[in-house]
């Protein structure tokens, strides 16, 4: 009788040990599917805003801080520097 107890014993904190494990295993594909769908979010977010990088004069805004125009030339808008060395936060003396 007393090796029966045991044994049922066992064989519960056993299920309860199974059952935990698969919770956890569930809650990791949880997780794996909301950083899939946290990389499709920034992933639309980009392309919405290089949809927005057209400006409204039909020119594109480059990385090099020029503009290409329709016909595959580039405006060159650099921001001007001022002060001493060209540093904007140098004081004029």
């Amino acid at each position: 009788m007393q090796i029966t107890i045991a044994i049922m014993v066992l064989y519960h904190q056993y299920k309860e040990w199974r059952r935990e494990k698969n919770k956890n295993a569930d809650d990791t594909v949880q997780k794996s599917i909301d950083g899939t769908k946290q990389i499709k979010r920034k992933q639309e977010i980009w392309t919405m805003k290089k949809r927005k990088s057209e400006n409204a004069d039909g020119t594109k805004q480059i990385a090099d801080d020029t503009k290409q125009i329709k016909d595959d030339t580039k405006q060159n808008f650099r921001m001007k520097t001022y002060g001493i060395c060209g540093f904007p936060w140098v004081p004029i003396l």
